[in-house]
């Protein structure tokens, strides 16, 4: 039977934006590093593939140390990454940690699996009590 509490929901939604991740940066790995900083427009909030894709591994990093209650700093960025090789290597890393998180702790037998709560204490749920 599938898990179909808030935190299996959870669950379900990290496993496709794991997935569609991968998929999207094979495909501008794909089209290599130069075609990767070339910029694509103004009218997108980051002008180049590999900065909307630093974006997008900086909030990962918030939101895991969010809800692991570690202080968050500053939302990373394009600059932070010299490559897309040294991005993908800090991504899969942090997609583990991510992985550990989501996926091991399971809900005591205090936490209600059926609360309507905001995301925050929902995650919270995800935590040992």
């Amino acid at each position: 039977m599938a898990d179909s509490s808030s935190v299996g929901l959870l669950r379900g939604l990290y496993d496709y934006h794991w997935w569609a991740n991968h998929r999207l940066f094979g495909t501008v790995r794909a089209l290599g590093e130069e075609t990767a900083r070339r910029e694509v427009g103004k009218q997108f909030s980051f002008p180049t593939l590999k900065g909307m894709f630093a974006h997008l591994y900086g909030a990962d990093f918030i939101w895991l140390s969010r809800w692991q209650g570690v202080p968050t700093g500053r939302l990373m960025g394009d600059g932070d990454f010299a490559t897309l090789a040294e991005l993908r290597s800090r991504w899969d890393r942090l997609e583990a940690e991510q992985k550990a998180f989501v996926e091991g702790p399971r809900p005591c037998g205090r936490c209600s699996s059926t609360s309507r709560t905001t995301p925050p204490t929902t995650a919270a749920r995800l935590r040992r009590c």
